[in-house]
């Protein structure tokens, strides 16, 4: 009972990480899978996680996104050569579909 308790806790811990450690809570939901903690609180647990990953590739999205928008007005200001911008265009175009925003 005590075991269970304490992996349940540490489920409670890695839950509230400001950080998302995803392998930390990963790591404290397998313990808690093999002490019997009860499946809701599992379930819940995986839950979160798959949300917490969802958000870390979007906010990677986001990111390439904001450095490619900034590459490519690097580029728009200097029109003067042909094909200028055309990397920094594939990488908005990949980033837009990531974030699952439009492409216009």
């Amino acid at each position: 009972a005590n075991e269970r308790w304490l992996a349940r806790r540490q489920i409670d811990l890695a839950a509230e990480d400001p950080l998302q450690n995803e392998k930390r809570l990963t790591k404290a939901l397998e313990v808690a899978a093999v002490k019997g903690v009860d499946k809701s609180i599992l379930q819940h647990g995986w839950n979160l996680l798959h949300h917490w990953q969802i958000s870390h590739v979007k906010n990677s999205n986001h990111d390439e996104l904001y450095t490619a928008v900034a590459e490519l007005r690097k580029h728009i200001q200097h029109r003067e050569k042909p094909g200028a911008g055309s990397d920094e265009q594939r990488r908005v175009r990949k980033a837009l579909a990531g974030c699952g925003l439009p492409n216009d």
